[in-house]
Protein backbone atom coordinates (compact mmCIF):
# COMPACT_ATOMS: atom_id res chain seq x y z
CA UNK A 1 0.00 0.00 0.00
CA UNK A 2 1.55 3.32 -1.09
CA UNK A 3 1.25 6.62 0.74
CA UNK A 4 -1.71 7.87 -1.30
CA UNK A 5 -3.70 4.69 -0.69
CA UNK A 6 -2.91 4.98 3.01
CA UNK A 7 -4.17 8.56 3.05
CA UNK A 8 -7.38 7.55 1.27
CA UNK A 9 -8.02 4.76 3.78
CA UNK A 10 -7.38 7.19 6.65
CA UNK A 11 -9.84 9.78 5.31
CA UNK A 12 -12.56 7.25 4.56
CA UNK A 13 -11.98 5.52 7.88
CA UNK A 14 -12.46 8.75 9.82
CA UNK A 15 -15.66 9.47 7.93
CA UNK A 16 -17.02 6.03 8.72
CA UNK A 17 -15.79 5.41 12.28
CA UNK A 18 -15.89 8.90 13.82
CA UNK A 19 -19.58 8.54 14.89
CA UNK A 20 -18.77 5.16 16.45
CA UNK A 21 -15.86 6.65 18.41
CA UNK A 22 -18.07 9.47 19.74
CA UNK A 23 -20.78 7.02 20.82
CA UNK A 24 -18.16 4.85 22.54
CA UNK A 25 -16.82 7.80 24.51
CA UNK A 26 -20.33 8.70 25.63
CA UNK A 27 -21.20 5.23 26.92
CA UNK A 28 -18.06 4.25 28.90
CA UNK A 29 -17.43 5.93 32.29
CA UNK A 30 -13.65 6.23 31.77
CA UNK A 31 -14.37 7.69 28.40
CA UNK A 32 -16.70 10.22 29.99
CA UNK A 33 -13.88 11.39 32.28
CA UNK A 34 -11.55 11.71 29.30
CA UNK A 35 -14.25 13.51 27.35
CA UNK A 36 -14.74 16.04 30.14
CA UNK A 37 -11.01 16.80 30.24
CA UNK A 38 -10.91 16.94 26.47
CA UNK A 39 -13.75 19.45 26.33
CA UNK A 40 -12.23 21.58 29.11
CA UNK A 41 -8.71 21.89 27.72
CA UNK A 42 -9.05 21.39 23.95
CA UNK A 43 -12.58 21.63 22.57
CA UNK A 44 -13.95 24.73 24.33
CA UNK A 45 -10.99 27.17 24.82
CA UNK A 46 -10.51 29.71 22.04
CA UNK A 47 -7.13 29.80 20.32
CA UNK A 48 -8.10 32.73 18.07
CA UNK A 49 -10.50 35.39 19.30
CA UNK A 50 -12.49 37.95 17.40
CA UNK A 51 -14.55 37.67 14.23
CA UNK A 52 -12.49 34.73 12.97
CA UNK A 53 -12.43 32.90 16.27
CA UNK A 54 -11.40 29.27 16.37
CA UNK A 55 -11.06 26.79 19.20
CA UNK A 56 -7.98 24.76 19.96
CA UNK A 57 -9.65 21.65 18.59
CA UNK A 58 -10.47 23.34 15.30
CA UNK A 59 -6.91 24.58 14.90
CA UNK A 60 -5.54 21.13 15.72
CA UNK A 61 -7.79 19.51 13.13
CA UNK A 62 -6.84 22.06 10.48
CA UNK A 63 -3.14 21.74 11.29
CA UNK A 64 -3.33 17.93 11.23
CA UNK A 65 -5.19 17.99 7.92
CA UNK A 66 -2.68 20.32 6.25
CA UNK A 67 0.27 18.39 7.71
CA UNK A 68 -1.08 15.09 6.38
CA UNK A 69 -1.52 16.59 2.92
CA UNK A 70 2.01 18.01 2.89
CA UNK A 71 3.42 14.69 4.07
CA UNK A 72 1.51 12.72 1.44
CA UNK A 73 2.61 15.11 -1.31
CA UNK A 74 6.30 15.12 -0.30
CA UNK A 75 6.96 11.61 1.06
CA UNK A 76 9.53 9.84 -1.16
CA UNK A 77 8.84 12.17 -4.05
CA UNK A 78 10.69 10.91 -7.13
CA UNK A 79 10.02 13.48 -9.86
CA UNK A 80 7.86 16.47 -10.86
CA UNK A 81 5.60 14.05 -12.71
CA UNK A 82 5.08 12.11 -9.49
CA UNK A 83 4.26 15.37 -7.67
CA UNK A 84 1.77 16.25 -10.40
CA UNK A 85 0.06 12.87 -10.12
CA UNK A 86 -0.08 13.00 -6.33
CA UNK A 87 -1.60 16.48 -6.29
CA UNK A 88 -4.40 15.32 -8.60
CA UNK A 89 -5.18 12.14 -6.63
CA UNK A 90 -5.04 13.79 -3.20
CA UNK A 91 -7.25 16.63 -4.43
CA UNK A 92 -9.82 14.09 -5.63
CA UNK A 93 -9.71 12.30 -2.26
CA UNK A 94 -10.28 15.56 -0.39
CA UNK A 95 -13.32 16.32 -2.53
CA UNK A 96 -15.10 13.20 -1.23
CA UNK A 97 -15.86 14.53 2.28
CA UNK A 98 -17.07 17.78 0.70
CA UNK A 99 -19.73 15.88 -1.22
CA UNK A 100 -20.57 13.59 1.72
CA UNK A 101 -21.06 16.58 4.03
CA UNK A 102 -22.30 19.12 1.54
CA UNK A 103 -24.88 20.46 4.00
CA UNK A 104 -25.34 20.10 7.76
CA UNK A 105 -27.45 17.05 8.59
CA UNK A 106 -28.48 14.96 11.65
CA UNK A 107 -25.10 13.22 11.57
CA UNK A 108 -23.47 16.39 12.92
CA UNK A 109 -25.82 16.36 15.92
CA UNK A 110 -24.79 12.77 16.56
CA UNK A 111 -21.06 13.59 16.67
CA UNK A 112 -21.58 16.95 18.41
CA UNK A 113 -20.16 19.19 15.68
CA UNK A 114 -21.41 22.77 15.76
CA UNK A 115 -22.42 24.63 12.62
CA UNK A 116 -19.51 27.07 12.92
CA UNK A 117 -17.00 24.22 13.29
CA UNK A 118 -18.55 22.42 10.34
CA UNK A 119 -18.27 25.46 8.07
CA UNK A 120 -14.69 26.19 9.17
CA UNK A 121 -13.49 22.63 8.50
CA UNK A 122 -15.52 22.44 5.29
CA UNK A 123 -13.94 25.61 3.91
CA UNK A 124 -10.40 24.50 4.78
CA UNK A 125 -10.84 21.09 3.16
CA UNK A 126 -12.28 22.75 0.06
CA UNK A 127 -9.51 25.34 -0.06
CA UNK A 128 -6.76 22.73 0.18
CA UNK A 129 -8.45 20.57 -2.48
CA UNK A 130 -8.69 23.55 -4.85
CA UNK A 131 -5.05 24.49 -4.21
CA UNK A 132 -3.89 20.95 -4.97
CA UNK A 133 -5.98 20.93 -8.13
CA UNK A 134 -4.42 24.21 -9.26
CA UNK A 135 -0.94 22.83 -8.55
CA UNK A 136 -1.70 19.80 -10.70
CA UNK A 137 -3.07 21.98 -13.52
CA UNK A 138 -0.12 24.37 -13.39
CA UNK A 139 2.52 21.63 -13.51
CA UNK A 140 0.64 19.77 -16.23
CA UNK A 141 0.36 22.85 -18.46
CA UNK A 142 3.97 23.92 -17.92
CA UNK A 143 5.52 20.50 -18.40
CA UNK A 144 3.40 19.48 -21.36
CA UNK A 145 3.08 16.01 -19.86
CA UNK A 146 -0.12 15.25 -21.77
CA UNK A 147 -0.52 15.99 -25.46
CA UNK A 148 -2.44 14.66 -28.47
CA UNK A 149 -0.42 12.66 -30.97
CA UNK A 150 -0.76 9.61 -33.19
CA UNK A 151 1.45 6.64 -33.83
CA UNK A 152 2.98 7.26 -37.24
CA UNK A 153 3.94 3.67 -38.02
CA UNK A 154 3.70 0.12 -36.73
CA UNK A 155 4.81 -3.27 -37.90
CA UNK A 156 2.62 -4.91 -40.53
CA UNK A 157 0.23 -7.72 -39.63
CA UNK A 158 0.02 -6.46 -36.06
CA UNK A 159 -3.71 -5.77 -35.93
CA UNK A 160 -4.06 -7.31 -32.48
CA UNK A 161 -1.07 -5.45 -31.04
CA UNK A 162 2.66 -5.14 -31.50
CA UNK A 163 5.87 -4.05 -29.86
CA UNK A 164 7.19 -1.78 -32.63
CA UNK A 165 5.62 1.68 -32.89
CA UNK A 166 7.03 4.73 -34.67
CA UNK A 167 6.43 8.41 -33.83
CA UNK A 168 7.38 11.63 -35.58
CA UNK A 169 8.48 14.21 -33.00
CA UNK A 170 9.75 17.76 -33.34
CA UNK A 171 12.80 18.82 -31.34
CA UNK A 172 11.41 22.33 -31.00
CA UNK A 173 8.36 21.16 -29.03
CA UNK A 174 8.14 20.00 -25.43
CA UNK A 175 6.85 16.64 -26.58
CA UNK A 176 10.40 15.78 -27.71
CA UNK A 177 11.44 15.65 -24.03
CA UNK A 178 9.46 12.41 -23.79
CA UNK A 179 11.21 10.72 -26.72
CA UNK A 180 13.78 9.00 -24.49
CA UNK A 181 13.59 7.67 -20.96
CA UNK A 182 15.82 6.56 -18.19
CA UNK A 183 15.59 3.07 -16.74
CA UNK A 184 12.53 2.79 -14.53
CA UNK A 185 10.48 5.45 -16.34
CA UNK A 186 7.82 4.90 -18.95
CA UNK A 187 5.30 6.50 -21.25
CA UNK A 188 1.57 5.89 -21.13
CA UNK A 189 -0.30 5.79 -24.43
CA UNK A 190 -4.02 6.23 -23.86
CA UNK A 191 -6.86 6.17 -26.35
CA UNK A 192 -7.96 7.29 -28.79
CA UNK A 193 -11.46 7.58 -27.35
CA UNK A 194 -14.67 8.97 -28.81
CA UNK A 195 -13.36 8.73 -32.38
CA UNK A 196 -14.18 5.30 -33.81
CA UNK A 197 -13.98 6.30 -37.46
CA UNK A 198 -14.30 2.77 -38.92
CA UNK A 199 -12.52 3.60 -42.16
CA UNK A 200 -13.13 0.07 -43.39
CA UNK A 201 -16.85 0.85 -43.79
CA UNK A 202 -16.20 3.37 -46.58
CA UNK A 203 -15.64 2.54 -50.24
CA UNK A 204 -13.45 5.63 -50.79
CA UNK A 205 -11.05 6.91 -48.12
CA UNK A 206 -9.22 10.21 -48.70
CA UNK A 207 -6.37 10.92 -46.27
CA UNK A 208 -5.01 14.48 -46.45
CA UNK A 209 -2.02 15.82 -44.50
CA UNK A 210 0.17 18.89 -44.47
CA UNK A 211 3.67 19.00 -43.00
CA UNK A 212 3.89 17.03 -39.78
CA UNK A 213 0.26 16.03 -40.24
CA UNK A 214 1.60 12.98 -42.06
CA UNK A 215 2.25 11.53 -38.60
CA UNK A 216 -1.50 11.45 -37.99
CA UNK A 217 -2.73 9.69 -41.13
CA UNK A 218 0.09 7.45 -42.36
CA UNK A 219 -0.82 4.70 -39.89
CA UNK A 220 -4.43 4.74 -41.15
CA UNK A 221 -3.26 3.96 -44.68
CA UNK A 222 -1.08 1.15 -43.33
CA UNK A 223 -3.99 -0.18 -41.27
CA UNK A 224 -6.36 -0.34 -44.24
CA UNK A 225 -3.78 -1.92 -46.55
CA UNK A 226 -2.82 -4.47 -43.92
CA UNK A 227 -6.44 -5.56 -43.41
CA UNK A 228 -7.05 -5.71 -47.16
CA UNK A 229 -3.98 -7.89 -47.72
CA UNK A 230 -4.90 -10.20 -44.85
CA UNK A 231 -8.39 -10.66 -46.30
CA UNK A 232 -6.93 -11.48 -49.71
CA UNK A 233 -4.50 -13.97 -48.18
CA UNK A 234 -7.19 -15.61 -46.04
CA UNK A 235 -9.48 -16.10 -49.03
CA UNK A 236 -6.71 -17.89 -50.92
CA UNK A 237 -6.01 -20.27 -48.05
CA UNK A 238 -8.05 -23.22 -46.86
CA UNK A 239 -11.79 -22.69 -46.47
CA UNK A 240 -14.71 -24.92 -45.54
CA UNK A 241 -18.50 -24.96 -45.69
CA UNK A 242 -20.90 -24.95 -42.74
CA UNK A 243 -24.17 -26.89 -42.46
CA UNK A 244 -26.06 -24.26 -44.47
CA UNK A 245 -23.54 -24.35 -47.29
CA UNK A 246 -22.04 -20.96 -46.49
CA UNK A 247 -18.30 -20.42 -46.93
CA UNK A 248 -16.28 -20.46 -43.73
CA UNK A 249 -12.66 -19.28 -43.81
CA UNK A 250 -9.99 -20.70 -41.55
CA UNK A 251 -8.45 -17.31 -40.73
CA UNK A 252 -10.13 -14.10 -39.68
CA UNK A 253 -11.87 -12.09 -42.41
CA UNK A 254 -12.39 -8.34 -41.91
CA UNK A 255 -14.59 -7.78 -44.99
CA UNK A 256 -13.69 -4.12 -45.36
CA UNK A 257 -15.61 -2.24 -48.06
CA UNK A 258 -12.66 -0.02 -48.99
CA UNK A 259 -11.91 -0.08 -52.72
CA UNK A 260 -9.83 3.09 -53.02
CA UNK A 261 -7.43 4.92 -50.69
CA UNK A 262 -6.17 8.36 -51.69
CA UNK A 263 -3.27 9.74 -49.65
CA UNK A 264 -2.36 13.41 -50.16
CA UNK A 265 0.69 14.93 -48.49
CA UNK A 266 1.44 18.63 -48.96
CA UNK A 267 4.95 19.46 -47.79
CA UNK A 268 5.85 22.82 -46.25
CA UNK A 269 9.48 22.28 -47.23
CA UNK A 270 11.00 19.79 -49.66
CA UNK A 271 13.23 18.29 -46.97
CA UNK A 272 10.16 17.06 -45.09
CA UNK A 273 10.00 14.07 -47.43
CA UNK A 274 12.84 12.53 -45.39
CA UNK A 275 10.53 12.15 -42.38
CA UNK A 276 8.44 9.40 -43.97
CA UNK A 277 10.37 8.31 -47.08
CA UNK A 278 11.07 4.80 -45.79
CA UNK A 279 7.48 4.31 -44.61
CA UNK A 280 6.04 5.52 -47.93
CA UNK A 281 8.21 3.02 -49.82
CA UNK A 282 6.93 0.27 -47.52
CA UNK A 283 3.35 1.30 -48.29
CA UNK A 284 4.03 1.01 -52.00
CA UNK A 285 5.50 -2.47 -51.53
CA UNK A 286 2.52 -3.83 -49.59
CA UNK A 287 -0.04 -2.23 -51.95
CA UNK A 288 -0.25 -5.42 -53.98
CA UNK A 289 -3.86 -4.80 -55.07
CA UNK A 290 -3.17 -1.23 -56.27
CA UNK A 291 -5.90 0.38 -54.17
CA UNK A 292 -3.67 3.17 -52.81
CA UNK A 293 -3.18 6.40 -54.77
CA UNK A 294 -0.47 8.69 -53.40
CA UNK A 295 0.03 12.37 -54.19
CA UNK A 296 3.12 14.13 -52.86
CA UNK A 297 2.95 17.91 -53.32
CA UNK A 298 6.19 19.90 -53.05
CA UNK A 299 6.38 23.67 -52.50
CA UNK A 300 9.38 24.15 -54.81
CA UNK A 301 11.30 22.27 -57.49
CA UNK A 302 14.62 20.78 -56.45
CA UNK A 303 16.98 18.09 -57.69
CA UNK A 304 15.83 15.44 -55.24
CA UNK A 305 15.29 11.76 -55.76
CA UNK A 306 11.68 10.63 -55.57
CA UNK A 307 11.05 8.81 -52.26
CA UNK A 308 9.07 6.12 -54.13
CA UNK A 309 8.64 4.61 -57.58
CA UNK A 310 6.55 6.95 -59.73
CA UNK A 311 3.66 5.52 -61.78
CA UNK A 312 0.10 6.51 -62.65
CA UNK A 313 -1.11 6.02 -59.06
CA UNK A 314 1.98 7.35 -57.27
CA UNK A 315 2.86 10.86 -58.36
CA UNK A 316 4.76 13.96 -57.28
CA UNK A 317 3.82 17.52 -58.19
CA UNK A 318 4.90 21.06 -57.51
CA UNK A 319 2.11 23.27 -56.25
CA UNK A 320 1.95 27.00 -56.67
CA UNK A 321 1.07 29.07 -53.62
CA UNK A 322 -2.67 29.42 -53.05
CA UNK A 323 -3.61 26.47 -55.30
CA UNK A 324 -4.38 23.99 -52.50
CA UNK A 325 -8.15 24.49 -52.68
CA UNK A 326 -8.32 23.92 -56.44
CA UNK A 327 -6.07 20.89 -56.15
CA UNK A 328 -8.15 19.33 -53.36
CA UNK A 329 -11.38 19.99 -55.16
CA UNK A 330 -10.16 18.08 -58.20
CA UNK A 331 -8.82 15.08 -56.28
CA UNK A 332 -11.78 14.73 -53.90
CA UNK A 333 -14.27 15.20 -56.73
CA UNK A 334 -12.60 12.47 -58.77
CA UNK A 335 -12.21 10.08 -55.81
CA UNK A 336 -15.87 10.36 -54.77
CA UNK A 337 -17.44 9.79 -58.18
CA UNK A 338 -17.72 6.05 -57.64
CA UNK A 339 -20.79 4.73 -55.79
CA UNK A 340 -20.66 4.04 -52.08
CA UNK A 341 -19.76 5.91 -48.92
CA UNK A 342 -16.86 8.36 -48.79
CA UNK A 343 -14.80 9.85 -45.97
CA UNK A 344 -12.15 12.57 -45.92
CA UNK A 345 -9.75 12.53 -42.95
CA UNK A 346 -7.38 15.46 -42.57
CA UNK A 347 -4.48 16.40 -40.32
CA UNK A 348 -2.58 19.67 -40.45
CA UNK A 349 -2.70 23.31 -39.43
CA UNK A 350 -5.96 25.25 -39.12
CA UNK A 351 -5.68 26.88 -42.56
CA UNK A 352 -5.15 23.53 -44.28
CA UNK A 353 -7.99 21.75 -42.48
CA UNK A 354 -10.25 24.76 -43.09
CA UNK A 355 -9.66 24.52 -46.85
CA UNK A 356 -10.34 20.78 -46.81
CA UNK A 357 -13.50 21.27 -44.76
CA UNK A 358 -14.76 23.92 -47.21
CA UNK A 359 -14.18 21.65 -50.21
CA UNK A 360 -15.95 18.69 -48.56
CA UNK A 361 -18.96 20.85 -47.65
CA UNK A 362 -19.27 22.12 -51.23
CA UNK A 363 -18.90 18.67 -52.84
CA UNK A 364 -21.11 16.73 -50.41
CA UNK A 365 -24.61 16.15 -51.78
CA UNK A 366 -27.74 14.43 -50.58
CA UNK A 367 -27.32 11.57 -53.05
CA UNK A 368 -23.54 11.37 -52.49
CA UNK A 369 -22.65 12.46 -48.93
CA UNK A 370 -19.02 12.84 -47.86
CA UNK A 371 -18.00 12.50 -44.22
CA UNK A 372 -15.36 14.91 -42.91
CA UNK A 373 -13.05 13.98 -40.01
CA UNK A 374 -10.40 16.25 -38.48
CA UNK A 375 -7.90 14.49 -36.24
CA UNK A 376 -7.27 15.72 -32.71
CA UNK A 377 -3.56 15.96 -33.44
CA UNK A 378 -3.12 19.41 -35.01
CA UNK A 379 0.48 20.40 -35.75
CA UNK A 380 1.15 24.09 -36.21
CA UNK A 381 2.29 25.73 -39.42
CA UNK A 382 6.05 26.20 -39.49
CA UNK A 383 9.04 25.49 -41.69
CA UNK A 384 11.90 23.54 -40.18
CA UNK A 385 15.29 22.33 -41.29
CA UNK A 386 16.51 18.76 -41.17
CA UNK A 387 18.55 19.45 -38.05
CA UNK A 388 15.44 20.54 -36.14
CA UNK A 389 13.57 17.27 -36.53
CA UNK A 390 14.15 13.60 -35.92
CA UNK A 391 12.26 10.48 -36.68
CA UNK A 392 11.79 8.52 -33.46
CA UNK A 393 11.10 4.94 -34.44
CA UNK A 394 11.41 1.77 -32.37
CA UNK A 395 13.27 3.65 -29.65
CA UNK A 396 16.02 4.80 -32.06
CA UNK A 397 16.78 8.51 -31.74
CA UNK A 398 19.19 8.65 -34.65
CA UNK A 399 18.37 11.13 -37.37
CA UNK A 400 17.52 9.40 -40.62
CA UNK A 401 18.34 10.99 -43.98
CA UNK A 402 17.78 9.96 -47.56
CA UNK A 403 20.40 10.41 -50.28
CA UNK A 404 19.33 12.84 -52.94
CA UNK A 405 20.01 12.62 -56.69
CA UNK A 406 18.80 14.41 -59.80
CA UNK A 407 15.70 12.40 -60.69
CA UNK A 408 13.29 15.10 -59.50
CA UNK A 409 14.17 17.22 -62.54
CA UNK A 410 11.83 15.03 -64.57
CA UNK A 411 8.84 15.84 -62.40
CA UNK A 412 6.66 18.80 -63.27
CA UNK A 413 3.58 20.50 -61.87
Amino acid sequence: MNIIELYAVLVMGLLGFWPCIILLFRTLRLSQILMTSFERWIQYPLAIKGAYRATRLELLLIFAFISCNIFVMAFRLSSPADFERRSAVVSAINVVPLFVGGNPNPLFDLISVSTSSYHLIHYWIGGVAILEGLIHAGISIQSGGSFPMFAMWHSTRSLDGGNEIGFLLSESERVFNHSSFKIGKGLRLDGPYGRNIDLGNYESVILAAKGMGIAGILSSALFLLDRHNLDTLAKKEQMSFDEDGAIRYTNRIFRDQTRKIVLIWILEDNCQEDWAAAQIRDLQKIDTQAILHFWCIYPSEETNEAPFHIDKDWQCHYSKKGQDERFFRGIISQATRSPGKHVVMTCGDSIFTGITRKVVIELSRLDNPIRFVELDYRPGHRKATDSELRLQEQGDARQKTIKKTGEMKKRSA
